[in-house]
């Protein structure tokens, strides 16, 4: 009787046992486990965004010899040549360039694969000269025309009238400093410094042993 009881234990046992387990390749039972499995793996990771694409640019820089073409990067960058100069850079997109040695402006990014001409239009000298006269002529309007107002009021007050010699005089006075102002501002503004990119054509690389030729539009550059 406890041999049978003891059997009978052992035939639930298989029974419960999961059929996928012992289930035969190709059988519903292996998909079954195979998707289950599937399942528990942990999700495959995103592929890191792709660098910055690099290539050659071929560039011309126009001004004099203190204006310099650099490199930004590191604590004081890299210098690439000074101005005026013809220069083959290996370049990634995110590489960013500057000109030092003249008026302060922004760092700027170039295209790899492309031919460019780098030039500073503006003088700063003579757009510091315009601001000042402008400034200058502002202020002169703006204090004179206060003064005649004050003077009109201070008459206006005792009966009298402003004198015709002070008419004339503040009129001269505010004349000009309108003059000075109008000049002024607007040769400021138009001779300010700024960058000027031109962008030349496409650069295509030959390889001869170990010199590399680049042409560009009649450019050419071996090294």
């Amino acid at each position: 009787m406890a041999n049978l009881h003891r059997t009978g234990l052992l035939l639930v046992l298989l029974v419960s046992l999961p059929r996928e387990a012992n289930a035969e390749p190709g059988s519903p039972g292996a998909a079954a486990a195979l998707q289950s499995s599937a399942a528990a793996r942990p999700p495959a990771q995103p592929a890191s965004p792709a660098s910055a694409p690099s290539g050659l640019v071929l560039v011309h820089l126009e001004g004099h010899s203190e204006i310099e073409l650099r490199r930004v990067g590191g604590r004081f960058g890299h210098h690439v040549c000074f101005a005026p100069c013809d220069t083959a850079l290996e370049l990634a997109g995110d590489t960013q360039l500057v000109l030092e040695g003249g008026p302060s402006l922004p760092a700027f990014k170039l295209e790899p694969g492309k031919s460019y001409t780098l030039r500073i239009d503006g003088n700063k000298e003579v757009a510091t000269t315009g601001l000042v006269a402008g400034v200058l002529g502002f202020s002169t309007l703006t204090a004179t025309g206060f003064g005649f107002l004050l003077n009109w009021a201070v008459a206006g007050a005792y009966g009298d009238d402003v004198p015709p010699e002070s008419v004339a005089a503040y009129s001269a006075t505010m004349g000009c400093a309108a003059l000075l102002m109008a000049i002024g501002l607007p040769i400021g503004l138009v001779y300010e410094p700024e960058l000027v990119v031109e962008e030349r054509g496409t650069v295509s690389v030959k390889a001869k042993g170990t010199a590399i030729g680049i042409d560009a539009r009649g450019m050419r550059v071996e090294f």
